[in-house]
């Protein structure tokens, strides 16, 4: 994107910010939906069934318009909104995702159904983590706040979901070859260094750890192999990811958005009619 290009978007941010925090549901909507593929995936990944995936989505938007003004500033926005959806639908439940994805997973290239697949077969919060991690591009502490996890948590649940997909693949290939499988294995004795990992590459670390993660990383020859292995499996699961639509999501933004804006002009008719007697 170009600098003129960029200039104009955040303009155009801003002004949707502004008509948002003035109450204006049509701004809120241009804010929420480039990133509505990301909260509802993770929902749906976070809750497993389709009905409470559908009712917390809705109720994060809702929730996000009326309490715009109580979002932490750096918190992003699709990491806040499922925080929201996550709040307010109760405890996560953990069932099973796959059901609700079949409808897509004919549709979508091969590789694209192996990494969803991958992702539904991990636990329900580092499922979720995953997805914003590479759907989202959200850093770890974002993904955190999201689902209500420990940093150090979601680095390591991150290391698992793409150590999966590569041994998944690896095994494939090793079927089709007749040679071995193997995994992302950093040494026996870095297991520091390995559930650190996602935090050392967005220097969410602090200054001491962030230098010996760091040190290790340059010295210890299994964890670079296992670095560059990592950096390149996560750039090709980013990319898989990027494109995809979930079933139904257009619809479920539609009706979110419908209700907001006969709210919206329920509050207004509400001012008038309150001006009208004053």
């Amino acid at each position: 994107m170009d600098e003129a290009s960029s200039t104009a978007l955040r303009a155009r941010d801003e002004q949707s910010w502004r008509g948002a925090l003035d109450g204006a549901p049509r701004a809120w909507a241009q804010l929420v939906r480039p990133h509505g593929a990301t909260v509802y995936g993770a929902l749906a990944f976070l809750f497993g069934d389709g009905p409470t995936a559908r009712s917390a989505f809705k109720t994060a938007i809702g929730a996000g318009f009326a309490r715009l003004r109580d979002r932490p500033e750096a918190l992003p926005l699709p990491a806040w909104l499922v925080a929201l959806g996550r709040e307010g639908d109760g405890a996560v439940k953990g069932g099973a995702v796959l059901g609700q994805l079949e409808e897509s997973l004919a549709r979508w290239p091969r590789s694209a159904a192996q990494v969803m697949r991958m992702i539904a077969a991990l636990p329900p919060r580092a499922r979720a983590a995953a997805y914003l991690r590479w759907a989202g591009g959200l850093r770890v502490d974002a993904i955190a706040a999201a689902i209500d996890e420990p940093p150090e948590l979601v680095s390591t649940s991150l290391f698992h979901a793409v150590n999966c997909l590569h041994r998944r693949r690896r095994l494939a290939g090793s079927r089709a070859t007749g040679g071995a499988a193997h995994v992302l294995a950093f040494g026996p004795e870095c297991r520091s260094a390995r559930a650190a990992f996602f935090l050392y590459r967005d220097g969410a670390l602090d200054g001491a750890r962030q230098a010996d993660v760091r040190d290790h990383f340059a010295t210890c020859q299994a964890c670079l192999d296992a670095e560059a292995r990592l950096q390149q499996n996560a750039a090709e699961i980013a990319g898989t990811l990027a494109s995809l639509r979930w079933p139904g999501l257009d619809l479920e933004l539609h009706a979110a958005f419908s209700a907001l804006r006969r709210w919206g002009l329920w509050r207004r008719l509400y001012r008038r009619t309150m001006d009208s007697l004053t």
